[in-house]
């Protein structure tokens, strides 16, 4: 399979002639992936608008930019790493099926009272310049046994018979029950043909009537046992003209050879089974294990592993604004508090705004970051930079986030800026619902994870009943 060895090879020495260009280039070790995010089309590592919306608004301009280019070369990294993986394994499968195309002499047959094996084998028949191959299944039969051989294996049978024909009984001196006289044993090939001293009290089929015993009968049964395994072939000759013609000899080389194989598939013998070198007229034969062929199999799953590759491209983008989202929400009822907590103590909106801002840069320095607060920082600097409105700076946020907490908290600073008592009111009934909804969620995720739970502690609850029980059994 010498197929595999070049695919394999081939693709290999591509990777790392590729590697090396793109290394000694960029000096980078994503050098590679960046060269075929040039090469191959974008959309194979993700659409880029469509991460962009993703996390549109949640982080900065030049933040999101490289953050797309890292997951696409992630991605990249990912379609070259299941390139490399699969040229190696084609090298590998290339490697044993070289191993196992070696030319056989012999087929080892199975031992006496098993199965016959079939062996997949491939034959390659020359004559001349012509050479064709075939897929062939030879049906190999056990081994015989010499007449001193079936003569001990009867014997030591026979020798266990009263132990065999028992069936429900203790013993042959106690026979209440019909008896198990079998015909033929199919381990050993061994066929019996019983007899009875008294066929009226014990059946050559073993069915035993006891109610004709008025207090013990004695009846001898008699076995007969063979082994026998004699077979006579047929030989019909015919008369072949000499033709040269190549469709004539190419047909002549089958019908031989279907011949020859019908004949070895009834063959018998006590040792190997021996395949000829030669058919007669100078027909050359040469025989090989018939490999199993792995391409198929690792076409698909290098398609499958692509397809999963490509069907996860936005996943880490979608997790991240998952992520961002779900901390934003949690975060959201504590923000709502203190922003109320300073509009009451008399704060107007952008003050009260600018103070958390500030409160979080001051205390949160160097700290896990909260991307609510994060983006509150972002939105003051803006606003500074830009001379933006509050209410519009709000509107974007709202809308690129796509919550419907912030796009109501938005809608109501909007309305009700110039309002002070009011807005602060307003914001306390929401700041109370937000909270509500927060224990809610706590609440679902709980009782999810008390579901989560359920499968772990019936584990642990077999391995108490196994402790339990153990030593009961062992003492069985």
């Amino acid at each position: 399979m010498m197929i595999y060895l070049i695919l394999g090879g081939l693709n290999l020495a591509i990777i790392f002639v590729l590697y090396y260009w793109a290394f000694k280039n960029s000096n980078c070790k994503h050098g590679l992936a960046i060269l075929m995010l040039k090469i191959l089309p974008a959309e194979l590592t993700g659409n880029v608008l469509r991460m962009a919306r993703s996390n549109h608004g949640l982080i900065g301009e030049q933040e999101l930019s490289d953050h797309i280019q890292n997951i696409k070369i992630n991605n990249m990294e990912k379609y070259l790493i299941i390139w490399f993986i699969f040229s190696c394994l084609f090298i590998l499968v290339g490697i044993q099926n070289y191993g196992d195309q070696q030319a056989i002499k012999t087929i080892e047959r199975p031992e006496f009272g098993s199965q016959k094996d079939k062996v997949q084998v491939e034959v390659i028949i020359e004559k001349g310049n012509l050479s064709i191959s075939e897929d062939i299944v030879l049906n190999v039969n056990p081994k015989q046994l010499t007449t001193l051989q079936k003569q001990e294996l009867i014997n030591a049978y026979a020798a266990k018979l009263p132990e065999i024909i028992l069936a429900d009984n203790n013993s042959t001196n106690e026979i209440k029950s019909s008896l198990d006289l079998k015909k033929k044993d199919l381990k050993t090939g061994i066929e019996l043909t019983w007899q009875s001293s008294n066929p009226e009290i014990i059946r050559e089929d073993g069915f035993v009537n006891s109610l004709m015993v008025e207090n013990t009968t004695r009846v001898s049964l008699f076995a007969e046992l063979v082994l026998g395994d004699v077979k006579e072939l047929a030989e019909i000759k015919t008369k072949v003209l000499n033709n040269s013609d190549s469709s004539y000899i190419k047909e002549f080389l089958h019908i031989r050879l279907d011949e020859l194989i019908n004949k070895l598939d009834g063959s018998t013998g006590r040792g190997s089974l021996y395949l000829p070198a030669e058919n007669g007229q100078g027909t050359i034969l040469n025989w090989y294990h018939k490999t199993q062929d792995y391409l198929p199999q690792l076409l698909i799953l290098f398609l499958l592993s692509i397809a999963m590759t490509y069907v996860q491209r936005y996943a880490k983008t979608e997790k991240l604004a998952k992520k961002r989202q779900e901390s934003i929400i949690r975060e959201f009822p504590d923000f709502i508090s203190k922003f109320v907590l300073l509009l009451s103590a008399g704060l107007v909106v952008s003050t009260a705004l600018k103070k958390i801002a500030l409160n979080y840069d001051y205390y949160n320095e160097n700290k896990f970051k909260k991307p609510l607060y994060e983006d509150l920082a972002k939105m003051q600097e803006r606003m500074r930079s830009t001379n933006a409105s509050l209410t519009q700076e709000l509107k974007n946020y709202a809308e690129a986030s796509g919550l419907k907490e912030i796009m109501r908290f938005a809608t109501i600073v909007s309305d009700n800026i110039d309002k002070g008592s009011t807005l602060a009111e307003k914001l306390e009934a929401e700041g109370s619902l937000l909270w509500h909804n927060r224990k809610k969620k706590a609440e679902e995720l709980g009782r999810l994870a008390e579901t989560k739970l359920v499968l772990p502690l019936m584990i642990l609850l077999l391995v108490l009943i196994m402790i339990t029980i153990a030593p009961a059994l062992i003492t069985m």
